[in-house]
């Protein structure tokens, strides 16, 4: 799908404002697929991450707080879901390491 969304021009007034290639180099990383295995990696880990983190969480606090377990482990989840995609997509070559 982002093979045929690169192929397609760019809306007419992003043509006009930034042009035909700035639209593809911003989809070339894209119509690789480096950029879906990043993103469904780094999802898988981060919600797995979540889950545990939660799981663990509870014991510890013997069930209560769950406003500290939630908020808690969706820091966890989201830290390892932005480490993984930085990562992957960093090593499929979608963006430079200089980046980050």
């Amino acid at each position: 799908m982002f093979w045929v969304v690169s192929v397609l021009p760019g809306e007419a007034t992003w043509q006009q404002y930034a042009g035909q290639s700035a639209y593809v180099a911003i989809l070339g990383g894209m119509s690789s697929g480096g950029i879906v295995l990043a993103s469904l990696l780094a999802y898988l880990c981060g919600e797995f991450s979540n889950s545990y983190t939660l799981a663990k969480m509870k014991i510890l606090t013997q069930g209560r707080w769950l406003w500290t377990r939630t908020i808690g482990s969706t820091l966890v989840g989201q830290l390892v879901d932005t480490v993984v995609f930085v990562l992957v997509a960093s090593l499929f070559g979608i963006f430079p390491w200089s980046l980050f």
